[in-house]
């Protein structure tokens, strides 16, 4: 019989993935650019209360709380759950966001951080509605052309491939109105090769800390002459609930 961890994984919901692997890309990289992309995530969130969805191994949960936010985690993958408690001392709770349970207006800010192509965009973002006195934040990555076909080498696969201009509608649609809509990540993130690829540079922190500075320029000089949207591999959607 089909468990409900593994149906989950046919369908795309959560990844069968490589846990060793993924912490050696945490600590190479990645985890550099993933830092700066959870500080970037955590100075968006509006008010201290925070629901990270879908918080995997807990690591922008573990840096919101670094930063004096009152932030819980959910997250439906048992060994992520067990996993964000060992490596970055965070208890997430086990909840899917489409049924959650917590009451209207828990939560200050509702951040979907590298998640919402798993979910059911038009049950999730009522919901973050709902949950949210204030803001909802995607995090999300930009479908280019290269990221694509990275993608499709690696035989890697989300639930549904929303696009960015899907998730701003579906956002709009669900009560928000847009405030900001970034692009970053055109360099470090992909020589990093996030989880599924290998990391295409040595394992040198004085380059590693470089590279996370050059391109941190390098996104606002692309974003600010509009090309963000073509050459960015992240998007960063925050949105207002209106009344």
């Amino acid at each position: 019989m089909t468990t409900e961890r593994e149906q989950a994984i046919r369908d795309n919901i959560i990844h069968d993935e490589d846990h060793d692997r993924n912490r050696c890309k945490l600590d190479g990289l990645y985890g550099r650019v993933a830092d700066v992309q959870n500080r970037l995530i955590v100075s968006h969130c509006a008010g201290p209360r925070v629901l990270d969805v879908g918080a995997g191994y807990g690591n922008l949960t573990r840096a919101a709380l670094d930063a004096g936010l009152e932030c819980l985690g959910i997250e439906i993958d048992d060994q992520k759950i067990d996993l964000a408690r060992r490596w970055f001392g965070v208890q997430l709770e086990r909840r899917d966001i489409h049924d959650s349970g917590f009451e209207d207006g828990a939560f200050d800010t509702v951040v979907f951080r590298e998640v919402i192509r798993h979910l059911r965009l038009d049950e999730v973002l009522p919901e973050a509605r709902r949950l949210a006195a204030k803001r909802a934040i995607i995090f999300q990555a930009n479908t280019i052309c290269p990221l694509r076909l990275a993608n499709r080498l690696a035989g890697h696969h989300e639930h549904t491939e929303y696009t960015t201009k899907q998730m701003i509608e579906a956002v709009e649609r669900a009560g928000f109105t847009r405030r900001v809509v970034r692009y970053t990540d055109v360099l470090a993130f992909p020589l990093s090769g996030d989880y599924i690829g290998p990391q295409l540079v040595p394992r040198w922190n004085w380059l590693y800390k470089g590279l996370v500075g050059t391109d941190r320029c390098a996104s606002r000089c692309v974003h600010s002459v509009g090309l963000g949207r073509f050459l960015c591999y992240r998007v960063l959607i925050t949105a207002d609930k209106t009344e």
